[in-house]
């Protein structure tokens, strides 16, 4: 959000936490606009991110629906099999692999492998659809190795 003096003010869905959030209300009544409210909220249960993501999703809802056609989308077996792929594979067990790294190599080494997706989902774009892959694209592949070695390699002994 913009002030009219030009000063930028970020600004959140949710109330995410309210010092005296009694005084605002009596009992029985909710602050905010109930068609925008997650479910949580409206029941009167503690909020977290989760508020801020339905939010977002009810927000943008308007625009998707506005940019796309519902009736365009027509039930087949590769639909069916787009969606499995994606929630089996790119949620679940995007999840576990995630946690796994997260448990046997750390944080830092675990973040540092998030990027190789992109390179990763141009090589199998190459493998499985046959996309044409140039040289300029490979190059980027360097600075992104070159960081994950970075970030990832052992630390230099002490000398003594």
């Amino acid at each position: 959000m913009i002030r009219h003096d030009g000063v930028v003010k970020l600004m959140d869905f949710g109330i995410s936490h309210m010092v005296d959030l009694e005084r605002l209300t009596v009992t029985g009544q909710l602050l905010g606009s109930p068609a925008y409210m997650a479910p949580e909220h409206v029941e009167g249960r503690p909020l977290d991110y989760r508020t801020d993501v339905f939010a977002a999703g009810i927000v943008l809802l308007p625009f998707a629906l506005t940019f796309s056609s519902v009736g365009d989308i027509v039930p087949s077996a590769a639909l069916f099999g787009a969606f499995a792929y994606l929630v089996l594979g790119g949620s679940i067990l995007a999840y576990l692999l995630w946690f796994h790294l997260l448990k046997v190599c750390g944080a830092t080494a675990a973040s540092a492998y998030h990027f190789l997706m992109p390179p990763l989902g141009m090589l199998f774009a190459w493998m499985v659809l046959g996309e044409h892959v140039a040289f300029r694209d490979l190059l980027g592949i360097v600075p992104v190795a070159l960081g994950i070695y970075l970030v990832t390699r052992p630390a230099p002994l002490p000398s003594s």
